[in-house]
């Protein structure tokens, strides 16, 4: 869904982030808790670190997402 289009003819400019912590199972645990959990923790890294990224539990590192105009 885009709704870019109708934002800026309402004559807003705006953008929008998003980020996003991903766990997998059985691969990062194997109890919902538990994979919410360890989804949770690389989601809160990468809100420390800034926004506009995505990590896969047990990453070190979250990967940016690219920005689309």
């Amino acid at each position: 869904m885009n709704h870019t289009a109708y934002l800026r003819e309402q004559g807003l400019d705006v953008k929008l982030y998003a980020s996003f912590g991903i766990g997998a199972f059985p691969d990062h645990a194997t109890y919902v808790t538990s994979l919410l959990a360890a989804a949770d923790r690389i989601l809160f890294a990468i809100k420390g670190k800034g926004k506009n990224a995505i990590g896969l539990a047990g990453e070190s590192q979250p990967r940016d997402l690219p920005e689309r105009t």
